[in-house]
């Protein structure tokens, strides 16, 4: 299912645009001295159809289409109306037309009438090439405007909503002004890039508008390690096979799973101690055959988690570091158990001696250890009675802290 819709808007724009598409022009000084607009780089498949247009007109000798950023979100929006709305036609449910939504989307020329327009929309094809096709052998007007050499710019958008009529919709709008380029890079660009595990490297721009991977130079060949060695965002890929890495002891085993046995001095009398005890650093540094002994933690120990996961409470993790544990980072932790049901001290139990207490200097309920204003009265006179109004006051509020 296709359609194809061609008009024109030069110079007095307004005018042409009008006659032919009825009322709606906005100017150019309304909407865009203070409204800021959506742009939207194209996906795989939307570049894939930049592709193959572009090779189609380079055979007939027209020039090359550039997408623009912000038709490709007006036609994008457009095919996803159709298929939520499920409607197909240049014109939506509410009277817009392509100009109009093109000028609504930021796209200057539309609202001036600046330049020349055109509209292709189909349905029912999820690739570009069932796209491509289906326009291509037309005899409505979409081969036509794919290869008219006037146009220069092409905004595309490919949507795909459920359960409509025909799931998939394309939308392409031409035009002879680039207001912005809509391709995230230019083919064979490079580009400086920063990898989470190898750090800086370089990126090229391929040949659909979008950036491939992050390449480090120093990058080496993948190990089971439990490191990213060869900088591609993934670790021990490939390689590990049954082997899973712990740590390397002397027993004539590839323990860490790293291709080499019994490395870092683990063998005792085999290698030569650089101290008499442990520096926590993952290697037998006094050769007795075991590694960081009497270190709370070994060097490459992986985290661990610590805290209470009862109640109110929640587990956090910690850090092997310098052989040492780091503090207990992310846990909510026990704190006194108040009457308010939840199980404040993350014992198992709920409220257990908070609750409807409020003689012998115990807990008036709210979390608070202070004396009954009656209590207080009788001993302490009038002053007595009002610096216990004051603690139960104080004692009515909900506490606030950081752990809750």
């Amino acid at each position: 299912m296709t359609s194809s819709h061609h008009v024109r808007a030069v110079a007095a724009g307004c005018l042409a645009f009008l006659a032919v598409l009825g009322p709606g022009c906005l100017q150019a000084d309304g909407p865009f001295s203070t409204q800021q607009f959506g742009i939207r780089y194209l996906d795989r498949e939307e570049a894939e159809f930049l592709r193959l247009i572009n090779n189609y007109r380079g055979a007939a000798g027209a020039g090359p289409l550039t997408s623009s950023a912000v038709i490709n979100q007006a036609a994008y929006d457009h095919s996803l109306d159709m298929g939520v709305r499920g409607f197909f036609d240049h014109v939506n449910p509410d009277g817009v037309d392509p100009f109009q939504r093109m000028c609504a989307a930021g796209y200057v020329p539309a609202c001036e009438g600046s330049a020349a327009m055109s509209e292709n929309i189909a349905a029912g094809n999820e690739s570009a090439a069932g796209a491509f096709e289906q326009w291509q052998h037309s005899t409505t007007g979409h081969n036509e405007n794919m290869l008219d050499p006037q146009w220069t710019v092409i905004g595309i958008g490919l949507a795909f909503v459920e359960h409509s009529p025909s799931g998939w919709y394309w939308t392409t709008d031409f035009s002879t002004v680039l207001d912005q380029d809509g391709c995230a890079c230019a083919n064979a660009a490079i580009d400086a890039c920063v990898t989470a595990s190898c750090g800086a490297g370089q990126r090229e721009c391929d040949d659909h508008c979008q950036w491939n991977e992050c390449h480090v130079p120093a990058a080496g060949a993948e190990i089971c390690d439990g490191y990213d060695n060869d900088c591609d965002g993934q670790t021990d890929e490939d390689v590990c096979g049954s082997c899973v890495p712990t740590t390397e002891v002397c027993d004539a085993a590839d323990n860490d799973c790293d291709t080499v046995v019994d490395e870092n001095r683990v063998c005792g009398p085999e290698c030569t101690p650089v101290a008499d005890t442990e520096d926590c650093n993952g290697n037998d540094d006094n050769c007795d055959g075991t590694i960081d002994e009497e270190c709370p933690c070994s060097a490459g120990t992986p985290a661990r988690s610590c805290g209470v996961d009862s109640g109110r409470c929640t587990l956090g993790e910690q850090e092997c570091s310098g052989g040492t544990w780091s503090s207990c980072a992310g846990a909510i932790l026990p704190r006194r158990e108040i009457c308010d049901g939840v199980d404040n001290d993350c014992d198992g139990t709920t409220d257990e001696n908070a609750c409807n207490v409020d003689t012998g200097g115990g807990d008036d309920g709210c979390g608070c250890s202070v004396v009954s204003a009656g209590a207080t009265s009788s001993r302490l006179g009038l002053l007595g009675l009002l610096l216990g109004a004051l603690l139960l006051r104080r004692c009515g509020r909900p506490r606030r802290g950081g752990d809750r």
